[in-house]
């Protein structure tokens, strides 16, 4: 790295970037709020980090990593890699009289995908296109949902902030030849 300095990368919007490329830790980790469930009701947002005034049940919570009782920059932590721990493959073949089977799987395993189109279509700042999901998991009332929050164009601001809600498993194996 030129003089030590972190590079940020994958621009999510103006000035913000989903990851940091730093000394150690992997070439472009993701480096994000941490999401830690939904505000169920008014007591839990007194209880938890001051995230804002304008927090509501129902709206996303996020962990306070360094314990100062303020979610800010300084919360945003390390959450894995798009690149993949290992990448693998393995290939089989079968023959009998006149008949022959191969197969081939290919697959990785332990890396991150940063989802953007969710964090546009899930986060609530655009009127139009929300995914399924949003319909049968969205918080509804207290107990009805710990990972997708309200359905509330007010709550945008913190719901679309970038973080582990929009990071997915990556890993796969699929099928490639038969």
């Amino acid at each position: 790295l030129s003089n030590g300095e972190p590079i940020p990368g994958g621009r999510i919007d103006n000035g913000i970037y989903a990851t940091l490329t730093t000394v150690g830790q992997q070439i472009g980790s993701f480096y994000l709020y941490q999401m830690d469930g939904i505000f169920q009701d008014q007591a839990e947002i007194i209880s938890s980090a001051y995230q804002g005034n304008n927090i509501r049940p129902g709206d996303v919570k996020f962990k306070d990593v360094n314990n100062d009782g303020f979610i800010n920059e300084k919360d945003r932590t390390f959450l894995g890699s798009a690149i993949p721990k290992y990448t693998y493959g393995f290939t089989g073949n079968l023959q009998y009289s006149n008949f022959d089977l191969s197969v081939f799987f290919q697959g990785a395993q332990g890396n991150k995908l940063y989802l953007q189109v969710n964090q546009d279509i899930e986060g609530f700042y655009r009127a139009f296109n929300v995914t399924q999901r949003v319909y049968d998991e969205r918080w509804t009332g207290k107990g009805s949902s710990n990972t997708m929050p309200r359905v509330s164009w007010l709550g945008s601001a913190n719901n679309k902030t970038p973080s582990s809600r929009f990071l997915e498993d990556g890993s796969y194996l699929r099928l490639k030849n038969l």
